[in-house]
Parts: structure tokens; sequence; C-alpha cells
């Protein structure tokens, strides 16, 4: 075998198994059904239920598209309580999905914080939740 045989099998090879590593991550994200799974103590909410549905949108419209408004969710995240309010409002954002050519994402609000803000910003929430005895 001449070495551009090899190296022909070998980029082949590599492209195959980047490919299969797509596609297996994103399985995984479609099985993931964690928000489904999370327990929320009603009686301890602060909030209406539905406002946990309106607040899941304000994050999702602060993160989705051109640019991301941290303002607004530093504005959200300050309106919780406690840890049901945020379990409550992981659970009302579920796993949402953004498709614009040539971009795609899908994921829970954890994976959208992580995708949209930077490690300072996310720093800056952690912050801010820390009393709610979680982190992003």
């Amino acid at each position: 075998m001449s070495n551009k045989t090899i190296y022909t099998a070998l980029t082949i090879g590599a492209a195959i198994a980047v490919l299969l590593t797509i596609l297996l991550v994103r399985k995984i994200k479609k099985d993931k059904s964690i928000t489904d799974k999370i327990k929320i103590e009603d009686t301890n909410l602060s909030l209406e239920k539905s406002e946990y549905s309106i607040l899941a949108n304000q994050l999702f419209t602060s993160m989705n598209g051109v640019g991301t408004d941290f303002k607004s969710i530093e504005r959200v995240l300050r309106k919780l309580k406690n840890n049901d309010d945020w379990n409550a409002l992981i659970k009302a954002f579920g796993t949402r999905e953004v498709k614009r050519w040539p971009y795609k994402f899908t994921g829970t609000l954890y994976d959208w914080f992580q995708d949209e803000l930077t490690t300072k910003e996310i720093n800056t929430l952690n912050t801010l939740i820390a009393p709610l005895g979680v982190s992003i």
C-alpha cells in the first residue's frame, strides 16, 4: 500500500468516526427527558404556575437569534426565590430547538446557557442563583 492510500483510508475513517459521534450526540440529546423527571413541591412555589412558562419564554427570546440579552436573563432569574422555583423554570423551559440554516441547536435551559453565555456571564448568574442551591 502506498502512503497516499493509507492517508486516504485514515481520512475516510476519521470522517466516518466524526459523523457517527455527531449522530450519537444528537440521539442522546433527543432522548434526554431530564426535565420531565424534575420534582417540584407546588406549595413552595413563589409564583403562579403559569408564570414559569412566561419566564421560560422570556429566556428563550433573550437567547434566540442574533446576540443574547443578558440583562433580561438576570431579570428573570432574580424573580426566583427557592429551588422549587428554579426547577419549575427548568421544567417549563423543557427542551427547545432552533433551526436556522446553517445553525441548529436543541437543548435544555442548561444547554442554552452553556451555548449562549460567556464564562463571565455564567459566573455572574451562578452568584445570583447560589442561594437557590443550584448552579449552571
